[in-house]
Parts: C-alpha cells; sequence; structure tokens
C-alpha cells in the first residue's frame, strides 16, 4: 500500500470502530478502542507529532489483524435501523 492508501485505511477503520455500538465494543474488551481512535486522530489532525517509524510499524504489524477483527465483527452484528 502507498502512504495515502494507508492514511486512508486507517480514516475507514476509525470510522468503522465508530459505529460499532458501546455494546459491542464491551464484548471485545481486549481490543483497545480509544487508542484505535485516538491514532487516527492523530494523524489527522496532529500528525508532525507522529514518529513515522512507530506509525509505520502500527501500518505493517497491527492493521491487518486490526481490520480482519473488525470485519469479523461486523458480520457477526446485527444493527438496528
Amino acid at each position: 500500500m502507498s502512504k495515502r492508501s494507508d492514511a486512508l485505511y486507517i480514516r475507514d477503520i476509525k470510522e468503522a470502530v465508530g459505529n460499532l455500538a458501546d455494546n459491542v465494543k464491551e464484548n471485545y474488551p481486549h481490543i483497545a478502542w480509544q487508542d484505535i481512535k485516538d491514532f487516527r486522530n492523530l494523524l489527522a489532525h496532529e500528525y508532525f507529532r507522529v514518529d513515522l517509524e512507530i506509525g509505520w510499524n502500527i501500518i505493517q504489524s497491527d492493521l491487518p489483524s486490526l481490520s480482519e477483527t473488525i470485519e469479523m465483527i461486523d458480520k457477526k452484528t446485527t444493527y438496528d435501523s
């Protein structure tokens, strides 16, 4: 992935996390939900404070499994319309 697509990927994951109901998040306490939102906000609003090596390591090592987990949760979850 390019750095631009990585940034969009992080934005999309944050949006997906934001759309999860609180009770869904409570069922998966091992996931650092607030950290996910905070990291996205840091990248979007305070990018000059981001250590690029740490950010790249997060993107490469944590994001793929997080994405899979969120997709799995989304498939298991029913939403009220």
